[in-house]
């Protein structure tokens, strides 16, 4: 549309996701910032950091906001991949735009003229997103000053040692004086 019908914003909430979806119906215009600036405003914090993030955009036309395409090179330098999905026929209106921001950003392009090739299309999405959280590892490093208590054991067995050794030798002494 030339507006944001539905936005929902990350979340494991699958149901929420699919009661956004099951609202939408297809309208006029086509504009591609309103939607890339609020995906990005959103997923700027994961990125910085450095969770694994990607934007899943699906479109039937063609842009009327070329302006767009400045927002990509930001996407591109925080890591996040644009999987884009053309639904029409190849060749269509929008499809080179949408070849186009999936090469500017890293993601996966695909096109889908019928409703089972748009199902394959989220499948792959999905199964390209999967590997993604399975390479994302995680190092943690945590350093904690730790002071060590030792006991004073041998150390003091080693003075009783030389003070009992005093006091024998204090009393050999004293015992060989005679008055």
């Amino acid at each position: 549309s030339d507006h944001i019908v539905a936005a929902v914003p990350p979340t494991g909430n699958r149901s929420a996701v699919l009661r956004a979806l099951e609202g939408l119906e297809a309208e006029g215009g086509t504009v591609y910032t309103n939607p890339l600036v609020s995906a990005l405003s959103w997923l700027k914090p994961y990125a910085a950091y450095n969770s694994s993030v990607c934007v899943v955009f699906v479109t039937d036309g063609e842009p009327s906001d070329p302006s767009y395409r400045a927002l990509l090179r930001e996407f591109s330098e925080l890591g996040i991949p644009i999987h884009a999905v053309y639904v029409g026929p190849a060749g269509g209106p929008g499809e080179s735009e949408t070849r186009y921001i999936a090469s500017a950003t890293g993601g996966g392009h695909y096109t889908a003229r019928t409703a089972e090739a748009f199902l394959r299309a989220l499948m792959s999405v999905s199964a390209s997103v999967r590997r993604l959280a399975v390479k994302a590892g995680v190092k943690v490093e945590a350093t904690r000053r730790v002071e060590v208590r030792r006991g004073l054991g041998s150390e003091l067995a080693a003075v009783c040692a030389v003070l009992l050794a005093l006091v024998w030798l204090a009393r050999y002494r004293v015992s060989r004086v005679s008055f």
